[in-house]
């Protein structure tokens, strides 16, 4: 029994390991001449939470302050993005999205909600559902330890 459940898990972790480099690749290919598929989340973060300090943006996708600064500076050098001084600080920056960079966060949306549903689109709801249920159960015990550490 044990070395059935190793073998489960072994699959289950390759399986999902092959499932995220899959959307990342194809993501990053439909969204090509755009912006990728990271600089695509930074848009959306903007657009749903408003102008953002770019240390705030690292925190939230766990990345290093200067792998934003790399991201944000071809969304600035797009169009997307504007750069300011803070009021509280000036010392730092403040990113907001342009009109453009709005507009080309809606349309990579649209491309990103299509490609999801064609990509999902033989399972039913219900197993949906049960594997968003499961994932939500690995992520709450992933969190637990990430917590007790």
């Amino acid at each position: 029994m044990p070395q059935e459940r190793d073998q489960l898990t072994y699959r289950l972790e390759e399986q999902m390991r092959v499932i995220l480099r899959t959307l990342r690749r194809e993501l990053n290919r439909l969204f090509e001449g755009t912006a990728t598929r990271s600089e695509f989340f930074i848009l959306r973060s903007l657009s749903e939470n408003g102008p953002q300090r770019p240390t705030l943006l690292a925190e939230q996708f766990e990345l290093a302050t200067s792998q934003v600064t790399a991201l944000t500076d071809r969304l600035y050098k797009a169009g997307f993005v504007t750069r300011t001084r803070s009021t509280d600080d000036r010392r730092s920056i403040v990113l907001a999205l342009t009109d453009e960079g709005e507009a080309a966060f809606r349309e990579l949306e649209v491309v990103r909600r299509k490609y999801l549903q064609e990509r999902f689109g033989t399972l039913t709801e219900e197993e949906l559902n049960a594997m968003v249920l499961v994932f939500d159960k690995i992520l709450l015990t992933m969190d637990e330890e990430a917590i007790s550490s």
